[in-house]
């Protein structure tokens, strides 16, 4: 009877530790990088990301964004030409799975269109996936 409560404990030990090893994570599996492997800029057709000092610039103009605005666009940016899921966008973007997580992603994609796009009611770049999600268009 010991031994199968102290192989659960190392069980949950095992989960724990697999866990936080996720967690340490920044993109889910189905994205391209990890923490570890962002690079310091991003430029993607006239778009312009520079980590370091947390800027982005649209053909040159820089533009003002919020913590979050910036890394919704830096995680779109990084999987250019790829469709995002909202859940896989709330993932990259807050670390962690939220309720409510679609709906802000949507909300966030709002206001960051509204800020980058020369039209936000037809955009450019920030494209909408009906039925899967997002995606960071250049070439349109």
């Amino acid at each position: 009877m010991g031994t199968n409560i102290d192989s659960r404990i190392a069980g949950r030990r095992e989960a724990n530790e697999r866990r936080r090893s996720l967690i340490g994570r920044r993109w889910t599996d189905g994205l391209r990088r990890t923490i570890d492997q962002r690079a310091e800029n991003i430029e993607v057709g006239s778009l312009r990301i520079c980590d370091q000092q947390k800027k982005v610039f649209i053909d040159g103009e820089e533009k003002q964004l919020t913590p979050t605005e910036y890394e919704l666009l830096r995680v779109l940016a990084e999987n250019e030409g790829q469709v995002c899921s909202t859940e896989e966008l709330a993932l990259g973007v807050w670390h962690h799975k939220q309720s409510g997580g679609a709906a802000k992603v949507k909300q966030y994609v709002y206001l960051l269109r509204k800020k980058i796009e020369p039209d936000p009611h037809s955009p450019r770049w920030i494209r909408s996936i009906k039925g899967f999600g997002y995606a960071l268009v250049v070439n349109t």
